[in-house]
């Protein structure tokens, strides 16, 4: 593998071979041109550096392009696949890797796990990063791999990604131009928020890849949605407190539906949940005070924490025995439901367990 800053190196080695005058002198002189591209960059060391033949072998690859090393980031390889969470090198231009250690590198995320928000770049590197190259053997970009890049401008994203992550790109304010390919099956919702590339779509439904990103400005009173074909996901809050919403049509192909969705449309009286969908995330639904009968899907298997809850109209709702995961409070303050559901399933354990009424066939 090319190592990072060749370019550098490349430079030094000529103008030592220029020097030293020979071959044989040239090698007596190695010592000097580590020393030069240490003082071009102090963080290089000794195990990032390619030897004298390995970058005379690839003199015209050099040339067109400047590889980070695999020293210059943390990861962690499970199932033979590499997730980068790190990266400590101190290029403005950074290309990721498709390969450490010989396996694909299939995942590039921030931190997740401190309290506070990181992104993959070091705190005082962040806002440096000019361009990114992602490689296109990488499936996720995961929650706040770029937050805060705030000199980022353009991103390419290849279609091999499927899934970004929440505040992914947040705040990444100089970020104008994406490339988003319709490969993506999932985004965070607050995945683009505080961008140029966001702030200059046009109010409405906002779609990324096969997923309903959000709806953007003032919605009109006594609005109806139809979400078009194909659309395979609802991301997160992409109505939420959006009130003026009455009806909604979702097709066929939609197979989830992400936290806070609709919680808050307060004007919603019904909804009719697609057969594909196998998920309903946490608070979903919550406070559509105007829904009165749900149907879950016999493809569903798992109901968020709280995702009806202070539903108050809401007065039945029928759960299939696919559902067998169940959140805390799902219908928390509905004084009306009552529960359908086959006898013996998970939904009947749920409502003697949580004293809600049910009628079990």
């Amino acid at each position: 593998m090319l190592k990072r800053k060749n370019k550098k190196i490349l430079s030094a080695i000529i103008a030592a071979a220029v020097l030293c005058g020979s071959a044989a002198v040239f090698t007596g002189c190695q010592k000097g041109s580590s020393d030069t591209s240490g003082t071009q960059n102090n963080n290089t060391t000794e195990s990032s550096k390619s030897s004298v033949s390995d970058i005379s072998s690839n003199t015209s690859e050099v040339s067109d392009i400047t590889v980070s090393s695999a020293e210059d980031f943390e990861y962690t390889i499970e199932n033979d696949e590499v997730t980068i969470t790190k990266y400590t090198g101190d290029d403005i231009d950074v290309i990721f890797p498709d390969t450490i250690e010989g396996k694909s590198v299939t995942k590039i995320t921030g931190e997740t796990e401190r309290m506070w928000e990181d992104s993959i770049f070091l705190m005082n590197q962040c806002d440096k990063i000019k361009s990114v190259k992602i490689p296109d053997t990488v499936k996720v970009i995961g929650d706040y791999t770029f937050f805060n890049c705030k000199s980022l401008t353009d991103i390419d994203i290849p279609s091999s990604v499927t899934e970004i992550g929440s505040s992914a790109f947040n705040l990444c304010t100089s970020l104008k131009n994406i490339n988003i390919p319709n490969s993506v099956v999932k985004v965070g919702g607050i995945a683009f928020l505080n961008t140029p590339w966001y702030d200059n779509q046009p109010d409405g439904l906002i779609y990324i890849g096969s997923v309903v990103y959000k709806y953007k400005g003032d919605m009109p009173e006594n609005t109806s949605i139809t979400i078009k074909d194909g659309t395979v996901g609802i991301s997160s809050s992409v109505f939420y407190d959006h009130d003026e919403l009455t009806s909604i049509t979702l097709p066929d192909s939609i197979s989830y539906i992400e936290e806070l969705a609709f919680s808050g449309c307060k004007s919603l009286e019904s909804i009719i949940i697609p057969d594909n969908v196998t998920f309903i995330g946490l608070e979903a639904f919550s406070r559509c005070s105007s829904l009165s009968n749900v149907i879950i899907p016999d493809g569903v298997t798992e109901i968020g924490k709280e995702a009806f809850a202070y539903c108050e109209g809401l007065k039945s709702i029928t759960i299939p025995p696919s559902v067998t995961t169940f959140g805390s409070d799902i219908f928390d303050q509905c004084p009306l439901l009552t529960i359908k559901c086959k006898s013996g399933s998970a939904a009947e354990k749920y409502a003697k367990e949580n004293n809600i009424p049910f009628v079990a066939e």
